[in-house]
């Protein structure tokens, strides 16, 4: 006979129980590793303007993004600006130095693992330099109210499409293609005219040649309403 002091205790189960609130792991919640769906590219920017390099990560969140300029750990302030949006890594550099040219890395990591981009950024800029024997290019880039004239001149003298020059022209630059390989032909001062019923405008670059280079010094004019970029392709 069972004690009276027994009949109402509860013997322990050892059967499982139900936990509502716990919540089990499902294939569903496996970590995906960083990837990167779209890379850092190399590219040419000009002295003096705005840079901007992005690329974009997919994977699990949340991430931590790093920048890397040659090894060196990229920190925002007044020389970088670092933001992360929709999985979009940016990075802009507000006013480029020719000591911003160098391998840029981005890394992206999560506690599944981690992943990495490089490009490498070439700034050009006053001095820039090309090696002799190559063909010369010079672009003008500007803007205005069309109809915009442009008018290309090598020291003082106005030059026309011919066997020696090759020029076009879009809605918003013109291209110069100095067709000899004669570095001595090819030196010169070069001016780059554009115009419209507003005013005009003018950029300079002086072609020399330096030792075993051939030198593009850009000179820079701002008049009316129009910009202008000098570039040796």
């Amino acid at each position: 006979m069972i004690p009276s002091s027994m009949a109402n205790r509860v013997v322990p189960s050892l059967l499982p129980q139900p936990y509502p609130n716990v919540r089990f792991p499902s294939h569903t919640d496996k970590l995906i590793p960083p990837t990167f769906s779209r890379k850092l590219k190399d590219c040419n920017m000009v002295l003096g303007i705005a840079g901007e390099m992005e690329c974009k990560v997919s994977g699990s969140s949340p991430f931590t993004i790093t920048w890397y300029h040659d090894g060196e750990e990229i920190q925002s302030g007044p020389n970088y600006e670092i933001s992360f949006t929709d999985n979009n890594c940016t990075l802009k550099v507000p006013t480029l130095k020719l000591s911003d040219s160098g391998a840029y890395k981005c890394k992206a990591v999560n506690k599944a693992g981690s992943c990495e981009t490089t490009a490498t950024l070439l700034v050009k800029g006053i001095g820039t330099k090309e090696i002799k024997g190559k063909p010369l290019s010079l672009e003008c880039i500007y803007s205005g109210t069309p109809k915009i004239t442009v008018n290309w001149y090598k020291d003082g003298q106005q030059i026309f499409a011919s066997y020696k020059y090759n020029i076009t022209t879009t809605e918003s630059s013109c291209i110069l293609e100095c067709l000899s390989t004669d570095d001595k032909e090819a030196a010169g001062k070069y001016t780059c005219e554009v115009s419209n019923d507003a005013g005009k405008d003018t950029c300079e670059a002086n072609v020399s040649i330096l030792g075993k280079f051939r030198c593009a010094v850009m000179l820079y004019f701002s008049v009316c309403e129009f910009t202008f970029k000098f570039h040796v392709a």
